[in-house]
């Protein structure tokens, strides 16, 4: 059952969004150099939200990116759908899987350097039929070569700032819609297969993959939401 659940999740890695720019980063070149923290203010718009967002990964702070400008719990329930959205400490955990995911998809070996040389240009904005806003950008990045990524993230405006809900590039799903096929197929190997166990499988896969630029996160804490990362 286990390595079912795994290929499930290798599926969603394969077909989501979260690995589609890692696969062609080759290895890096040379050393990862962080640079200073950016700022994380709240983003009084979506543009900023983006903006802000990739910054701070560009500065290689993706933990940090993810924690100021994603909310994961409305990712979250993109992914369970409105009539089976988690509740108490079960959608604090699947919330904080996704954080993890996304935060270790960014520490693949050769695309924080990627990443850290990137020029981000933002091509449009417009409301979607879904209540979410579309913000269309490209990033050029220069390493191994030079390319232009077309990209999509849709955000939705809290109560007093704006926050990143999905993302995608074109011809590929949106993340939200990603991880939904590959719990949809985890459930058809086994019906009683849980969302949260799921994306906590998911992210241990992740972070497999990511081992050697990423660490920890492999094992499940103990002590229940209190011990995931604080975030949205």
């Amino acid at each position: 059952m286990m390595k079912m659940m795994r290929f499930a999740a290798q599926r969603v890695l394969l077909l989501g969004t979260v690995f589609s720019m890692a696969l062609g980063a080759g290895p890096a070149t040379r050393p990862t150099t962080r640079l200073a923290m950016p700022s994380t203010l709240p983003a009084g718009s979506a543009v900023e939200a983006v903006q802000g967002y990739l910054r701070a990964v560009r500065a290689g702070y993706p933990a940090e990116a993810v924690a100021a400008y994603l909310d994961s719990f409305a990712l979250l329930d993109l992914v369970s759908g409105a009539d089976a959205k988690l509740a108490g400490d079960e959608r604090q955990e699947a919330a904080a899987d996704i954080r993890l995911i996304i935060e270790g998809s960014w520490q693949v070996p050769g695309l924080a350097e990627m990443m850290r040389t990137s020029e981000l240009s933002i091509k449009g904005s417009k409301a979607g039929a879904d209540g979410l806003t579309q913000i269309d950008y490209v990033l050029t990045v220069t390493q191994p070569r030079r390319v232009e990524l077309p990209n999509t993230m849709y955000l939705h405006k809290t109560r007093d700032e704006w926050r990143i809900v999905d993302m995608n590039q074109p011809n590929q799903p949106r993340m939200s819609e990603a991880l939904r096929s590959g719990y949809t197929l985890a459930k058809k190997v086994d019906a009683s297969v849980k969302l949260e166990p799921f994306l906590f499988d998911l992210m241990r896969s992740v972070r497999r993959k990511t081992a050697g630029a990423a660490t920890g996160a492999t094992t499940r804490p103990s002590g229940g939401a209190t011990t995931r990362p604080v975030g949205r």
